[in-house]
């Protein structure tokens, strides 16, 4: 069997409806979204909908003669028993292929599956009969068989969309996935997936659970749960920033935090969870994974509401922690930047923080405007043409409402010296008594909760 070769991550592409055999073409995923957002076939998939809809099952033939892609794999022909696989296989295509049907509400189920798993998918459409909904994994093994790809797809069936009512005729190697049309189709081309598969194994036709090596760093499924003030005391949970301000500092830093509410609702554990551990993995590299593991475990058993099953929980740490470790092209890509930092010896309270955050925040993101706007009008007038809001707002490529408000400040805001104003040994005393700092009185929103703070 041929493996990946120069096809990888390509799909054999079929233009003449479900009895071709041979394929037209090759396609890659960026011209497959082209296809589902611009379809040619827009008028038939949407005749298919209303009858489906109708429940008049004409709808069928009709949905036979839409273009189809076989997602998980480039093929001669579509044709794979014993006799003719090896003839007819080229490549896996580098993406597992699921379907969920939902009648129900489809539109409701693509933003749930969107906002649950965005950051394991890569493509989410509504299905071509309006049905359901399709979805692309991406990952990066090289597979070697067969039976490794049924592996895979059902260890991800089985963990990741376990609570999903996965079609599982959609795991056949050579399954056809109809050219949708969405006009909002989902993409993501960075998510991918590793999974080490050398352990793999097949008894009697039932697919296994994934073990992992403790080759290359992998990590087995044997994990420890250790002693909560043992994991603070030794792991970071966001990054820390050095500052000999009294109060608060501005600089621009690299910054990433784990936050999450009092209360870890079921629908966004997973996507949350997968978060925390790749932020844990960048924040404290080379560390015992067991102290990662043990810190995710005791967020879950304080924090979620239901909790996730253990046994999920340690799949899930494994799968993505691994998929982590094992590719060396893995990059992290969740930073952010943060410029207001507050001192760990301030005396202000949390409460005045958070404003004080929100006020030097805001008024960075006004500088930002201000200085756009200063830009667009100078350019303009080099360019010798006409400047109005409308022009500025054009060529600085903000909203005329933000133009509006900024267009005629020649000045922006000192941050500097806000900051030393914050500093100042007699601030706390003072700042009920200045107007230009009465916005401390506003109200606030509860602040979300970090478990390195509270033990709770």
């Amino acid at each position: 069997m041929k493996s990946w070769g120069l096809l990888f991550k390509m799909f054999s592409c079929f233009e003449n409806g479900i009895k071709q055999q041979t394929p037209n073409n090759t396609i890659d995923l960026s011209s497959l979204v082209k296809r589902i957002k611009h379809n040619p076939q827009k008028n038939l998939i949407e005749k298919i909908r209303i009858l489906r809809k109708s429940k008049d099952q004409s709808y069928k033939p009709l949905k036979e003669k839409l273009s189809f892609v076989t997602p998980s794999c480039i093929l001669k022909a579509r044709s794979l028993n014993k006799s003719n696989f090896k003839d007819n296989f080229i490549s896996f295509s580098g993406y597992l292929y699921f379907d969920i049907d939902d009648d129900s509400n489809v539109q409701e189920l693509k933003s749930r599956v969107i906002s649950t798993y965005h950051d394991v998918i890569s493509l989410v459409s509504i299905s071509s009969s309006g049905g359901g909904i399709l979805i692309l994994v991406k990952i990066t093994n090289q597979i070697s068989s067969l039976s490794e790809y049924e592996n895979i797809w059902e260890h991800i069936r089985s963990t990741i969309f376990d609570a999903e009512e996965i079609d599982k005729k959609s795991k056949g190697i050579n399954h056809p996935m109809f050219i949708s049309y969405d006009s909002e189709v989902f993409v993501n081309y960075e998510n991918e997936t590793y999974l080490d598969t050398s352990l793999i194994q097949v008894k009697k036709g039932i697919s296994q659970s994934i073990l992992y090596t403790i080759n290359n760093n992998l990590l087995t499924d044997t994990l420890s749960v250790l002693q909560f003030e043992e994991v603070l005391k030794k792991i970071k949970t966001r990054t820390e920033v050095q500052t000999d301000k009294l109060n608060v500092d501005y600089q621009q830093v690299d910054f990433v935090e784990i936050r999450f509410p009092n209360k870890i609702r079921d629908n966004t554990k997973y996507n949350m969870y997968t978060g925390f551990i790749h932020i844990l993995v960048y924040l404290n590299p080379g560390i015992d994974p067991n102290y990662l593991y043990s810190y995710l475990y005791y967020i879950n058993e304080r924090y979620a509401n239901p909790k996730m099953r253990i046994e999920k929980l340690k799949s899930l740490f494994l799968f993505v922690y691994n998929s982590i470790i094992g590719n060396e092209n893995y990059n992290f890509y969740r930073v952010r930047n943060k410029y207001i930092h507050f001192s760990k010896n301030s005396q202000l309270t949390g409460r005045e923080k958070k404003v004080i955050a929100s006020k030097l925040n805001g008024k960075i993101r006004q500088n930002a405007s201000i200085e756009k706007i200063l830009k667009a009008k100078e350019d303009l007038f080099c360019e010798g043409k006409i400047i109005t809001q409308k022009s500025v707002a054009e060529k600085s490529g903000l909203s005329l409402i933000t133009v509006k408000r900024y267009y005629n400040t020649e000045k922006t805001t000192d941050i500097p010296t806000m900051i030393e104003i914050y500093n100042s040994p007699t601030f706390k005393a003072k700042y009920n008594n200045i107007k230009e700092y009465d916005f401390l009185n506003r109200p606030i929103e509860e602040e979300n909760v970090n478990i390195s703070l509270q033990e709770n």
